[in-house]
């Protein structure tokens, strides 16, 4: 492809192939030189859009004197560059093949002395035959050869062609499906006509929950893709991007960058990337959604899916995968309207700075509502049963008693769920996989497993405990007990944001925090050697696997849900000790998973010692814990409140005590728990992500909470006391605050509320405190027009004084029958008239409308400066 001068790097013009001899000769194919996959009819083409894609004209089968080639590529732009002759073969060329086209060229050297010749063979050239080809002028390349020396993508095209990663992937990849409204196809078959414009979405969002082969199936595509670009340039090459490694917020040109400069692509200019994404040039494939949302605020995300829509424009296409519960839905995204529609409805002066600011705001929620809110979703489920076996029998193919223990065991393991349903977990690819793996070590076992059902838990314990005993054979030295340990730290930390990879560093700290007691003993040389082998032993755990990021060497989890259920083993070890884990990390919906599988005699223990610890109430991060056992409540008898109030309330009778913990991303919405009512008391509490919609919460009590993104939609807050509590970007749509105290309300309080036509009203500050009042919520004074700005027809009020100010002379008929008034007119005349009564206005020929001096200096009050007049809140009130 032809690109514009780089003028800060050092780049190659791509006008025109650099064809030179070749000086190694080859008599046998190199790694490099892999099967093309191209056959007699599609090798021309391919070369011909290697040329063409490189400003070349380009022909096909032209007749020279007689002779027949079969490409004649002619650059563009340049008339006096030679023209390029072009035999191709899908035939490994000696002399005989060579001898053939020797005579066509020898033909075209005639016409056209200055002309270029070149053979290309997608299976190589004898010695003898490169030589003699040399000789004459007449280069060979393979069309591996030739597609590198056209393309600056060639680093990162053999990187994937020689991935192990994603050699090993293929070997024993089952084609997973999805199942959704959309109805059920195979997912690769499904992205690839999707691809290839059979479908109108330029953006799709693959959903799935853990283990269900995302990022399988994306390194599926792009090994898939990137063949399909070698054998045809015209179609897009996939940039595959791993989100996992972004903590922090990013744009789109830091993403690329970081592609760019681990994929050996540092070369190309970023503003080129920009061209290539927008015109269908390059596909992006995003990886991982869910766990770089993990480690980020709401703020940061929307930043992120900014940055992603952004990408997604004009026209780009991309593929975004995610566990389901991390993609937010659009309502949580409007939220951030916050942002700036106060600055709007307070009409508070803006600097041209904060204008910049307002419009670059909107313009996201743009971006977001376009590419992102209206996505396209498809959601991947796991194999079927009779893909599972398939899949087991190909890989055990000669182990027939090592596939019916595989398959036995993947036949017990099921999830149990609210209402008593049972859901089958035999297709879940991580754990198929692991199984396979394990399997000599399932068959010395295989007469402990007795139990006839086995739960998420169980499973993933197993398969640590099998993963554990093959590391003590490599190494006796260390018990499984220490090394468990050591790698449940290890997950704790790797659940940090700041720690995407477990460096020598990262290893070390848990070292040196593990096995103090020990190292202490020894000599500063010999702790030194032991810290050293300590390190060598535990990165080579066969739960662990080596990672590049960030340009920095490190090892993670093979797979995610290990981290995972590591993490909650350790959370649920340390309550059981009766000393709860005090760390602050995130707590995904696959460790409650994991937790809600835990056996009846281990939940009811864990239930019992959280019960214990509550009442202490000695750790402020003992509301993860509550987070954690979420889904475990859910699925006891007697349902999630009575549950979650024998565990953390008074009594067991639906009051739930929340007081002075922080709590994060629970449902106790309506839908979840139905319409028993609860008493919640949360004072001093901080409530994060909190789904409360429907609920009935009066009395309740939130005094000096902060309440952070709570979704109060429809709550009955009738009485609640939230007296000097913080409330920060919740919604409050159709919410009942009578008689509930908000007095002494932070005034940075902010929120939302959604009028009948669904449109986003966001309050802060004075404007907040108005609304709550107006609304029968007792509250500290405040200037009546904060109050009464919330008058249903204050919009009316508002626009006839504006017109009235403004203006010297009015039409009475426009200010009581157009605009604002038209949704109430009798309204209308009903406040045009107290205005005359009150001396404000006067009414002249025709019907028009003028100000008194008086009445200009109460409108003005009202209109410029949010002061509202003793005369119209007393007519407000009225009305």
């Amino acid at each position: 492809m032809k690109k514009k001068k780089n003028s800060g790097k050092n780049q190659k013009p791509l006008s025109r192939p650099q064809l030179k001899p070749q000086s190694q000769p080859e008599n046998k194919k190199t790694n490099e030189e892999k099967d093309s996959g191209l056959n007699e009819k599609t090798l021309p083409q391919a070369i011909g859009a290697l040329f063409s894609l490189n400003n070349h004209d380009v022909k096909y089968s032209q007749k020279i004197n007689g002779a027949e080639i079969d490409i004649v590529a002619t650059p563009r732009g340049n008339p006096f560059a030679p023209k390029i002759y072009i035999e191709a073969t899908v035939q490994y060329v000696d002399n005989t093949k060579y001898g053939k086209d020797l005579t066509k060229f020898s033909m075209v050297q005639v016409v056209d002395p200055g002309c270029a010749c070149l053979s290309v063979s997608t299976k190589g050239f004898t010695p003898d035959v490169i030589e003699r080809a040399s000789a004459t002028k007449i280069f060979t390349n393979t069309y591996e050869q030739l597609f590198s020396r056209f393309e600056s993508f060639s680093p990162y095209v053999n990187l994937v062609r020689n991935s192990k990663v994603i050699t090993s992937l293929l070997e024993a990849y089952e084609e997973p499906h999805f199942r959704d409204s959309n109805g059920e196809q195979l997912a690769t078959s499904w992205l690839s006509d999707w691809k290839n414009g059979n479908s109108g979405a330029s953006w799709l969002v693959v959903l799935g929950e853990y283990g269900t082969g995302k990022t399988a199936l994306t390194l599926k595509l792009q090994s898939d893709w990137v063949e399909d670009y070698v054998k045809n340039p015209n179609n897009p090459i996939p940039f595959r991007i791993e989100l996992r490694n972004f903590t922090s917020q990013f744009d789109a040109r830091s993403l690329l960058h970081h592609f760019l400069d681990h994929n050996g692509l540092g070369h190309i200019p970023i503003d080129f990337v920009f061209h290539l994404i927008r015109s269908n040039r390059v596909l992006l494939i995003l990886d991982g959604y869910d766990e770089m949302a993990q480690f980020l605020n709401a703020r940061e995300r929307r930043s992120c899916l900014a940055a992603l829509a952004d990408l997604a424009s004009k026209g780009a296409k991309g593929i975004l995968t995610s566990r389901p519960n991390y993609f937010t839905e659009a309502e949580e995204l409007n939220v951030f309207e916050a942002l700036y529609t106060s600055l709007e409805q307070n009409k508070y002066h803006m600097s041209e700075m904060d204008k910049v600011y307002v419009t670059g705001e909107k313009s996201i929620d743009e971006l977001l509502e376009r590419y992102l809110i209206n996505r396209n979703e498809r959601y991947l489920r796991d194999l079927s049963q009779d893909q599972t076996r398939a899949l087991v029998r190909r890989k055990l193919a000669n182990d027939t008693a090592g596939q019916t223990i595989v398959i036995d065991l993947l036949d017990k393991v099921f999830r149990e769920e609210a209402g008593g349903t049972r859901q089958s977990l035999s297709g879940k690819p991580v754990i198929i996989s692991y199984l396979l793996e394990l399997v000599d070590d399932l068959r010395a076992s295989s007469s402990e497993q007795d139990p006839s059902e086995l739960t998420e838990w169980q499973i993933y314990k197993l398969i640590v405990d099998r993963l554990m005993m093959r590391d003590l054979q490599r190494s006796p030295t260390l018990l499984p007990s220490m090394r468990r340990e050591a790698l449940q730290k290890l997950a704790l930390t790797l659940s940090k944001k700041e720690v995407p990879t477990a460096t020598e560093e990262v290893f070390l700290q848990v070292i040196n925090d593990l096995f103090r007691v020990e190292l202490r003993r020894l000599s500063v040389e010999d702790r030194r050697l032991k810290q050293e082998e300590l390190f060598q032993d535990l990165r080579s755990s066969a739960t662990l696997t080596r990672a590049e990021t960030q340009g920095a060497s490190g090892w993670v989890f093979s797979h995610n849900s290990l981290r995972e259920y590591l993490l909650a083993e350790l959370c649920v070890g340390s309550m059981l000790k009766g000393m709860p884990l005090d760390a602050t990390f995130p707590i995904s919906a696959t460790m409650r998973s994991f937790v809600a599988a835990l056996t009846a005699g281990n939940s009811r223990d864990f239930l019992t010692a959280l019960q214990n610890q509550w009442s202490k109430r000695q750790l402020p991060n003992l509301g993860a814990f509550i987070t954690l056992s979420y889904d475990l409540l859910s699925v006891q008898d007697g349902g999630l409140i009575k549950n979650l109030a024998r565990t953390v309330g008074k009594t067991s009778s639906g009051s739930l005590d929340f007081d002075r913990v922080t709590l994060k991303e629970i449902d106790l919405s309506v839908d979840t728990i139905g319409n028993e009512k609860f008493f919640c008391q949360a004072n001093d509490a901080s409530l994060v992500d909190i789904n409360l919609r429907g609920a009935d919460l009066s009395g309740s009590q939130f005094e000096g909470s902060t309440l952070d993104r709570v979704t109060m939609i429809g709550v009955n807050l009738s009485g609640a006391n939230f007296k000097s509590s913080l409330i920060f970007e919740c919604d409050f749509t159709g919410v009942n605050v009578d008689k509930a105290d908000f007095s002494s309300l932070d005034l940075d309080s902010n929120f939302m509320v959604r009028s009948g036509d669904g449109k986003v009203v966001a309050l802060s500050g004075q404007s907040a405190i108005g609304w709550l009042k107006h609304c029968g919520a007792l509250t500290d004074s405040i200037p009546a027009y904060y109050e009464l700005q919330h008058h249903d027809k204050f919009p009316i009020v508002e626009k006839i004084c504006e017109h009235i100010s403004d203006q010297r002379n009015s039409q009475l008929r426009g200010l009581t029958q157009r605009g604002a008034a038209q949704s109430d007119t009798t309204f209308a005349r009903s406040f045009v008239e107290h205005l005359k009564n009150s001396g404000w206005i006067e009414l002249g020929r025709n019907d028009l409308v003028t100000s008194t001096s008086e009445g200009r200096k109460k409108l003005t009050r009202l209109v410029m400066h949010q002061e509202m007049p003793e005369e119209i809140e007393t007519f407000l009130r009225r009305h």
